[in-house]
C-alpha cells in the first residue's frame, strides 16, 4: 500500500448541508494524519504511518484488492480517488497468560445448616492468582481509524488463597461471638475454566513513522463450576513506531504502553475442621466450606510489544506484561 502526497481525507459521505460541521470536524483530524495511510494490526488494532520508514521503504502496492470497498465508510469513493485504505475485515487467534498478587478478604466459613459461622480476627497472607486465555476475534474497520471486534474463546484459571488465620470468632446464631484462639492456614489450590465472550473498539491514528493506540474491551467468563460470571474490563493506551525492512517485504511495530484490568474474583472450597481442632468439629462438623474475594493489589502494569506484518494479510504479535502483573500475549491475525 502506497500514499501519495496528497492528504488523507477520512472517508465520508457526499456533502450535505445537515453534516457539515461534522464534517469539518472529521477533515481537520484526518489533517493531522497527513500524508499518512493505515495498515491494520492485530486484534482490532491499527497501525498508521507514512511511506518512507526508518530501517527501509514501503514496498509498491500491489494490485490486489479486498474482497469488499466498504466498509470503510465509502471505502469504495475514496480509493477510486487513490486513497490507500485498511482491508476491511480480518480475524485472528489470540492468546494471554498473566499471573500477579492479590489481596483476599471477606473470608467466611459456614457449616452445612448455614447457622454457624466463622470470620478471621487477623490474617496473614500471601495470595496469587492468574489466568490463561484463548480466544478468536473477528473484527471490522468502520472508520480508517476506529476497528471494532468480538471476542469468542476460553478462559482457564488458577487461585492460590495462601492464607493463615491465627485467631478467629465464631457466631452461633442467637448467641454473641465467641473468640477461638486457634489458628489455621488455608493453601489450596483452587482452579476454573469455561467459555469467554466478549467484544471490544480500537482507536487508532498516526504521524509519519509513530502512531497512538487506544484499545478496550469487555469480557465475561461463565465458569464451570461456579454460578457467578467473570466480569473483566481492559484499557491499553499504547505509543509505537514502525519500521521497515531493507529490502521490503516485512514491516516491524514495536511499542510501549500499558494495560488497566479488573480482574476481581470469589473463590470458595471445603476445609477440614477436624484438622484444625477435634473439639471445633463436634460444633462446625467434620468439614466446613469456605468462601472470600480477592482483588488485585495492582490493576496497572507497563507493556512493551512488537508486531511483524508479513504481507498485507498476515501478522503476528508479542506482547509483555511487567510492573504490576507478570503478562504474555501471542497472536495471529489475517486480513481479507
Amino acid at each position: 500500500m502506497h500514499s501519495e502526497k496528497h492528504s488523507l481525507l477520512i472517508p465520508v459521505c457526499p456533502p450535505n448541508p445537515a453534516v457539515m460541521k461534522t464534517k469539518a470536524i472529521l477533515i481537520f483530524l484526518s489533517l493531522l494524519l497527513s500524508p499518512v495511510f493505515s495498515f491494520p494490526q492485530q486484534q482490532g488494532m491499527g497501525i498508521i504511518f507514512q511511506e518512507k520508514l526508518p530501517g527501509g521503504t514501503m514496498e509498491k502496492p500491489s494490485a490486489d484488492k479486498p474482497i469488499l470497498q466498504i466498509p470503510p465508510v465509502c471505502g469504495k469513493k475514496r480509493r477510486s480517488e487513490g486513497f490507500k485504505l485498511p482491508y476491511p475485515f480480518g480475524t485472528s487467534l489470540y492468546g494471554m497468560w498473566y499471573r500477579q498478587s492479590f489481596t483476599a478478604d471477606n473470608l467466611l466459613i459456614t457449616d452445612s445448616t448455614g447457622k454457624i459461622t466463622v470470620t478471621p480476627d487477623s490474617m496473614v497472607q500471601s495470595t496469587t492468582a492468574g489466568e490463561f486465555k484463548l480466544s478468536v476475534r473477528p473484527d471490522v474497520w468502520l472508520l480508517p481509524f476506529l476497528n471494532v471486534y468480538g471476542i469468542f474463546g476460553y478462559t482457564e484459571g488458577k487461585v492460590n488463597p495462601k492464607l493463615s488465620v491465627s485467631s478467629f470468632t465464631m457466631h452461633i446464631e442467637g448467641l454473641p461471638g465467641i473468640p477461638v484462639d486457634t489458628s489455621f492456614a488455608l493453601t489450596d489450590e483452587l482452579t476454573y475454566h469455561g467459555p469467554t465472550v466478549g467484544a471490544g473498539v480500537t482507536f487508532a491514528m498516526g504521524f509519519h513513522n509513530f502512531f497512538v493506540l487506544a484499545d478496550y474491551n469487555y469480557t465475561v467468563t461463565y465458569p464451570n463450576d461456579q454460578d457467578a460470571k467473570l466480569v473483566n474490563h481492559a484499557f491499553s493506551p499504547k505509543f509505537g513506531i514502525i519500521l521497515s525492512q531493507k529490502k521490503g517485504g516485512g514491516r516491524i511495530a514495536i511499542w510501549l504502553g500499558g494495560m488497566y484490568l479488573t480482574n476481581n474474583q470469589s473463590f470458595s472450597g471445603v476445609l477440614n475442621v477436624e484438622e484444625i481442632s477435634p473439639a471445633l468439629a463436634l460444633i462446625l462438623g467434620k468439614e466446613a466450606d469456605y468462601t472470600g474475594n480477592i482483588a488485585a493489589q495492582q490493576e496497572w502494569n507497563m507493556l512493551i510489544g512488537a508486531a511483524y506484518f508479513i504481507n498485507k494479510h498476515h501478522n503476528i504479535l508479542l506482547e509483555g506484561g511487567f510492573a504490576g502483573r507478570q503478562q504474555l500475549s501471542l497472536g495471529y491475525g489475517f486480513r481479507f
